[in-house]
C-alpha cells in the first residue's frame, strides 16, 4: 500500500472531494484525520471506513482559524504519531451570483477560506513537519501556462523536492 503508516490531514472532508480522499488515503493504508467546520454528514462514511479496519477519525475544524488546525494537528499527532502530509481541500463556491454580481461580503467568505485558510494549514503544517524532516508538497499545476478544468481550482506548492520520500 502507497501510504502504509503515514499520519494524513485531510481538510474540507465533510463532503466531495475532501470525504472521497478520507477513503483513499485510507484504502492505500494511511491513518487518516479528517477536518472540517461540519462534520455530521461524513460520520456514516467514516464509521464504515472504520468498519472495514481503516483508521479514520473526524474532528470539527475550521482552516480559517490556525489554532483549530494545531489543535488538529494536535489530536492526530497524538492519537497516532507525528504528520506525514496533508491534503488542503476545504473550500467553498458559490452558484448563486454571476461572478460580476458576487457580493463583496461573499467574495470575502471564499478567500477568507480558500485562499487564506489553505495558507494558514500550509504554515502549521510545516510547522509540525520541517523540523523533523516528514512529509510532502505537492502541487497539480507545474506550470502557468496549464490550465485547471473549467469550474475548478489550480492547486500549487513551492515545488520542492520531498524531504521524506516513499519507502522512507
Amino acid at each position: 500500500m502507497l501510504l502504509e503508516g503515514r499520519n494524513i490531514l485531510v481538510t474540507g472532508a465533510s463532503s466531495g472531494i475532501g470525504l472521497a480522499a478520507l477513503g483513499v488515503f485510507a484504502r492505500e493504508g494511511a491513518r487518516v484525520l479528517g477536518v472540517a467546520r461540519r462534520i455530521d454528514a461524513a460520520a456514516v462514511h467514516v464509521a464504515s471506513l472504520q468498519a472495514a479496519g481503516h483508521e479514520v477519525a473526524l474532528q470539527v475544524a475550521d482552516v480559517r482559524a490556525s489554532g483549530e488546525i494545531e489543535a488538529a494537528i494536535a489530536t492526530l499527532e497524538a492519537r497516532w504519531g507525528p504528520l506525514d502530509g496533508a491534503f488542503n481541500n476545504a473550500s467553498l463556491t458559490q452558484d448563486a451570483f454571476p461572478v460580476d454580481e458576487i457580493p463583496e461580503a461573499v467574495f470575502d467568505e471564499i478567500m477568507t477560506t480558500n485562499v487564506k485558510g489553505t495558507w494558514l494549514c500550509l504554515c502549521v503544517e510545516l510547522v509540525a513537519m520541517k523540523p523533523r524532516q516528514r512529509g510532502a508538497r505537492r502541487r497539480a499545476l507545474r506550470d502557468p501556462r496549464e490550465r485547471a478544468l473549467p469550474g475548478h481550482d489550480a492547486h500549487a506548492d513551492d515545488g520542492a523536492p520531498d524531504a521524506d520520500p516513499p519507502g522512507r
